[in-house]
């Protein structure tokens, strides 16, 4: 999979297989491994707030979760609560609405979100269960407000 990564990431900038090198500094052996590896999902944390996610064979960066004690910065997004045991974190393939059965991905549809922008989208999250996506589903003692 690194093989066809790396040109790829050339493609784009040349400095982004040197920042891809940066971001591994002390744990090489472990992205590498997430590169080599052909089947099911696996997460690198690379510090520096970043996760490196593989899913078969789609491998991105995303933020790591944070937690949501106050005010939380996401990309355009400022998050506020004080209610206990909450984080925010990218979306993820199979999240859902806690207490529902519709799916973060049906609700990033009805909302025409295109897909290039839900892994960078926040979410509210309490242990496994989405409480609030910012902009599309409020939820009691979550604000949100995109700048």
């Amino acid at each position: 999979m690194r093989d066809e990564i790396v040109p790829l990431l050339r493609q784009l900038h040349p400095a982004a297989e040197r920042n891809l090198l940066r971001l591994a500094e002390g744990r090489p052996s472990k992205l590498d491994e997430l590169l080599a590896a052909r089947e099911g999902s696996a997460r690198v944390d690379l510090g520096g707030g970043l996760t490196a996610v593989r899913e078969y064979d789609r491998v991105w960066l995303e933020q790591t979760p944070v937690a949501l004690d106050g005010e939380v910065r996401w990309g355009p997004w400022r998050i506020e609560s004080e209610l206990p045991g909450l984080k925010v974190r990218s979306w993820r393939p199979g999240d859902r609405l806690a207490g529902r059965r519709k799916k973060v991905q049906d609700v990033f549809v009805d909302a025409k979100i295109p897909r290039s922008e839900r892994e960078a989208w926040p979410l509210v999250v309490r242990g496994r269960e989405v409480v609030a996506v910012p902009g599309l589903v409020d939820a009691p003692g979550i604000r949100a407000e995109k700048e």
